[in-house]
């Protein structure tokens, strides 16, 4: 009867290694968008032209543009929250992935600078130097069949329907909402 539990137990840890080992080596996370929309006054930023659209058939990207009315310095913040819904019925949890209010310039040279790779082809937004960039200009700024990146998220994050909020505050508090659906294949 001991040798069955030992037997047992091995058997019960091999399995939750190769449950743990699996999704982390042989699964692939997709990643698609479904909207973007911006909520709140367009007197510092529009991006109302943003839309999501195919590509192909399996591919939803990023097109439109960005107008920034004014160029946006440590005077104003930004921030990011994150919010999971499983179902998809717009019934959305906050995420305890965020960034906290920043600055905008501390923004673009700490968090933005690890990302900014991911618009280098497909907008024209400034990189950020080994200088820095302070402020972010004011202009016009295009995207032009940007995807959804997926090697920076974790394969350990849940199927389901997420929204990134990201928050521009100042005398008129705005946000832009980008949709997506995640799911490990």
């Amino acid at each position: 009867m001991q040798k069955h539990k030992q037997e047992f137990e091995m058997i019960r840890i091999v399995l939750l290694l190769v449950a743990a080992y699996l999704p982390l080596n042989y699964c692939k996370i997709e990643i698609e968008m479904q909207r973007f929309e911006q909520l709140g006054a367009t007197s510092l930023i529009d991006a109302t032209n943003l839309r999501i659209r195919k590509y192909n058939r399996t591919s939803p990207v990023l097109n439109g543009t960005i107008l920034i009315h004014k160029d946006l310095n440590n005077f104003y913040e930004g921030s990011m929250k994150v919010f999971y819904s499983r179902l998809g019925n717009n019934q959305f949890n906050e995420y305890p992935l965020k960034w906290s209010p920043k600055p905008f310039c501390h923004m673009l040279n700490d968090s933005y600078r690890d990302l900014q790779h991911i618009f280098l082809n497909h907008s024209n937004f400034p990189q950020v130097s080994d200088e820095g960039l302070c402020p972010f200009p004011q202009g016009t700024y295009w995207f032009n069949n940007a995807m959804f990146p997926t090697e920076f998220i974790p394969q350990i994050v849940q199927n389901g329907y997420w929204r990134m909020s990201i928050m521009v505050n100042d005398d008129v508090h705005l946000n832009l909402y980008t949709y997506v659906k995640n799911t490990l294949t």
